[in-house]
């Protein structure tokens, strides 16, 4: 069969910019657990005022990196204390480190003059709020937003704002997923909202759903401020054919142009993963607002062993890298890896 030069030089054209934008990626950091790292790295990284990152893992190690001054980063475990952690770390204006576990707690680190940071839990989900909570955001006034993949009055996740008061943390629910906008399957909805929410310069919050919308592969949503309440859509719902993902448990982060960026845990291209996994190894996304409407465009397909899989979010820099953790890959025994994304004109 002959192929037309035309169709062949745009097959050229594409498969090149596809390519240089994946090869944008840095490993820099591979956790080995022999040496004490951890392992497991989940959720996003918190960047501080200093430019220093910080972040948990599922084996329980806070772990804060710190520029070698040398283009490289030095690794620090700053505390074993949070088993099977969720992944998402955020910092008040006083320094203490705030996050959340698999058994519904919420832990604060707190630094010290010398020695190691000191270790509590101040709250609690139990009853009808008990579930598996996301990673926080964290605002000016110190409270706290996140997002819950089970628990509520259907049993299928809320959104959440814990604040801080004299007498204690207080709980108030913003949103709770009902069977009709969050069953799983069900309609064009999302279901089981697990990662952490972002917030715009209007008090609007934007998360994903792992599971649900019309390919079941889960969806992108934005919880919004009414006069009467907060009211929830979908602004992408993702297919995991293709160059799309699929299961996106991951927070988000916006660039000063108001796009977002996220990663999905599956999806992408299958045929370049590494390990036996039918449903890819994930995802770097971008969405871009269009009116009402965004568009999507994928920045990296995840393979695995090279640059890790199943990635956690991302935050980003000043000058727009992304930086996150896959939770498996890397050449210590498959321990995972802290990765950079770098931006590029291939769109």
């Amino acid at each position: 069969m002959n192929i037309p030069r035309s169709i062949l030089a745009l097959a050229i054209l594409f498969f090149s910019l596809y390519s240089n934008a994946a090869d944008k990626l840095t490993v820099i950091h591979s956790l080995n657990p022999n040496a004490g790292d951890g392992s497991g790295p989940t959720g996003t990284l918190f960047m501080d005022k200093a430019g220093n990152l910080y972040g948990d893992s599922t084996s329980g190690v806070v772990f804060q990196l710190t520029s070698n001054g040398s283009g490289g980063w030095n690794y620090n475990v700053l505390s074993t204390c949070c088993a099977y952690g969720l992944g998402g770390i955020v910092m008040d204006n006083a320094g203490n480190l705030y996050g959340t576990t698999f058994f519904g707690e919420l832990f604060e680190l707190s630094p010290t003059t010398s020695g190691p940071w000191t270790f509590s839990i101040p709250f609690t989900f139990s009853g009808s709020d008990a579930g598996i909570q996301s990673s926080l955001i964290i605002d000016a006034a110190g409270n706290l937003y996140g997002a819950s993949s089970n628990g509520g009055p259907s049993n299928l996740g809320y959104v959440f704002e814990l604040s801080p008061t004299s007498g204690g943390w207080v709980l108030t629910h913003l949103h709770d997923f009902s069977g009709t906008d969050g069953a799983e399957g069900a309609g064009a909805d999302g279901a089981y909202p697990d990662a952490s929410l972002v917030m715009d310069a209007s008090g609007n919050l934007f998360g994903t759903a792992s599971q649900g919308g019309p390919s079941n592969f889960g969806v992108v949503f934005e919880v919004m401020r009414t006069s009467t309440g907060w009211k929830s859509r979908d602004i992408h719902a993702f297919t995991g054919l293709g160059f799309d993902g699929a299961y996106p448990n991951a927070p988000m982060v916006f660039d000063s142009a108001g796009n977002l960026y996220g990663i999905t845990a599956g999806g992408g291209m299958t045929n370049e993963c590494t390990v036996e996994n039918a449903n890819g190894c994930g995802t770097a996304f971008e969405l871009i607002p269009n009116g009402n409407t965004w568009k999507e465009v994928i920045l990296h397909n995840f393979k695995a062993q090279g640059d890790g899989g199943v990635p956690g979010g991302v935050i980003r820099d000043a000058n727009d890298n992304l930086f996150g953790g896959a939770l498996f890959g890397g050449p210590f025994n498959n321990a995972g890896v802290i990765f950079e994304l770098s931006p590029t004109s291939a769109k």
